[in-house]
């Protein structure tokens, strides 16, 4: 049986040293389970923070056996797996955490009825929603759409940097950026307040996931250079 990795503490906003975290959002339809499974060991060999495994449409019998073959990957200490949405699946299965979504459970009754040391984030669009998930609990939030992408046009116009600073600046919890995040504009998110980034296509749709890494962490140093 895998050893479970000890429970750690989620990262401020602003650590020392300051360290975002990468977290990538899986997107079956475009990969199939194969590819899928050998594209998250990748991103996890390569050092991304954080898998959330993110697949509403599979039916639940295929989305148990996926999941139980995500969290048998080798990962480091530091490394979490989330899964979306389903509670019972990601208990069952052993994630150390799950991402709740605007017609998840509420944040409130999934914290209080998750175990001691489980993690729970949900997806906010609002500085509303995002004050109240903390409040209710949660340990993160993943705002966005930050800029403009073909995945997340259901959830709206891209609410843009200054938004995503407003939201960060209220919570006392991580504030991860999503929605149209590149190696271009990821500097910018951290500047605002984010700490740290989620993310499809970024880390799906590239040829080396370890390449993405490497740059997002260029990108990182260059932001933990600036003056304070």
């Amino acid at each position: 049986m895998r050893n479970k990795p000890p429970q750690r503490t989620l990262p401020s906003r602003f650590g020392s040293p300051f360290h975002p975290i990468l977290c990538y959002v899986t997107d079956r339809s475009s990969l199939g389970e194969r590819r899928l499974l050998r594209r998250v060991r990748e991103a996890l060999e390569a050092g991304v923070d954080w898998v959330q495994l993110r697949e509403k449409e599979t039916p639940t019998t295929e989305l148990i056996q996926i999941a139980e073959k995500v969290v048998q990957l080798p990962r480091e200490s530091h490394q979490r797996v989330i899964l979306n949405d389903r509670l019972d699946i990601a208990l069952a299965c052993g994630f150390d955490g799950i991402h709740l979504g605007g017609t998840s459970f509420p944040v409130g009754v999934v914290r209080r009825r998750a175990p001691a040391g489980f993690i729970v984030g949900a997806s906010v669009h609002q500085l509303e929603e995002a004050v109240a998930a903390e409040r209710a609990g949660a340990n993160y939030v993943i705002f966005g759409p930050v800029f403009p992408t073909p995945s997340k046009l259901k959830y709206g116009p891209a609410q843009g940097i200054q938004r995503l600073h407003a939201v960060a600046s209220s919570l006392s919890i991580p504030v991860l950026a999503i929605g149209g995040i590149s190696l271009a504009n990821c500097q910018e998110c951290l500047k605002a307040g984010a700490a740290g980034i989620a993310a499809i296509s970024l880390f799906q749709t590239s040829r080396s996931v370890r390449g993405v890494l490497s740059q997002l962490r260029v990108a990182e140093a260059g932001f933990n250079a600036l003056p304070s």
